[in-house]
């Protein structure tokens, strides 16, 4: 956030193309960022009330803008049949994945009140038969079945919830699945756009979140193999990793 040639162009009043009215007075991480410089980080807890269908809305909006379309371009789930999509709100990740791969159907984990949304967009792009929707909570959520995939996008900030989503992911995986991984990180890639990002998710809880190699580690202790990043770009990693069941021969 020097003042390099493109903060001149837009971050300087005294430029044709400035921008700082509208990013940091009119939009929301502008005026979290105000926020953030007088007062300090806003301290905001995220709770099961704060995913209201209103925001899941907004993420939807923000997530048809390009993130959809790199995770279904860059994961390969050829020749997977099921996949759990956890605290997949809206349900467009899996509505284009099984859009993509025809033989493959999606279960989406959200809450309640999530779900709805979920169902507003699976009717919306007659998915149906491809995709259905669980009303629950990851921490409590439990079944039988076994999937081949399993896609985690954005769930959790906290480095110790990740690696309990990890295990619960585990667990519901077969052996020869593989987890996918989708998280905002600070260290993505060195372009403008991400280190925008990256400064916006700061002004929201006051420190940095995941490094690339933190969701890597976490992968490697929840003993994950064949740990690969598929893509990295906008302050976006996308990681992929395969379960392995550990073989013990009895003597």
């Amino acid at each position: 956030y020097q003042n390099i040639l493109v903060a001149q162009q837009y971050l300087s009043q005294d430029s044709p193309l400035y921008l700082g009215k509208e990013r940091f007075q009119e939009d929301e991480p502008g005026k979290r960022l105000e926020h953030f410089v007088k007062e300090g980080p806003s301290n905001e807890v995220i709770s099961k009330d704060y995913w209201t269908p209103e925001l899941i809305k907004k993420l939807e909006v923000a997530a048809l803008l390009g993130g959809v379309q790199s995770a279904v371009k860059y994961v390969n789930l050829t020749g997977r049949k099921r996949l759990l999509d956890i605290g997949g709100g809206h349900g467009l990740y899996s509505i284009f994945f099984t859009k993509k791969h025809a033989e493959l159907r999606a279960c989406v984990l959200d809450l309640p009140q999530v779900i709805k949304v979920t169902n507003e967009n699976i009717r919306r792009f007659d998915a149906g038969e491809r995709v259905h929707a669980i009303a629950g909570d990851y921490h409590t959520f439990s079944t039988t079945q076994k999937f081949d995939a399993v896609f985690l996008s954005n769930v959790t900030p906290s480095p110790d919830e990740l690696r309990l989503l990890l295990n619960k992911s585990r667990s519901f995986l077969s052996d020869g699945g593989i987890v996918i991984l989708r998280s905002f990180v600070y260290d993505s890639t060195p372009d403008v756009w991400s280190a925008a990002i990256t400064l916006e998710r700061y002004t929201r809880r006051g420190r940095l979140g995941f490094a690339r190699n933190d969701l890597r580690a976490a992968l490697h202790e929840t003993e994950f193999t064949d740990v690969n990043d598929v893509f990295g770009a906008e302050g976006v990693v996308i990681i992929c990793a395969t379960k392995r069941e550990s073989k013990h021969t009895t003597l």
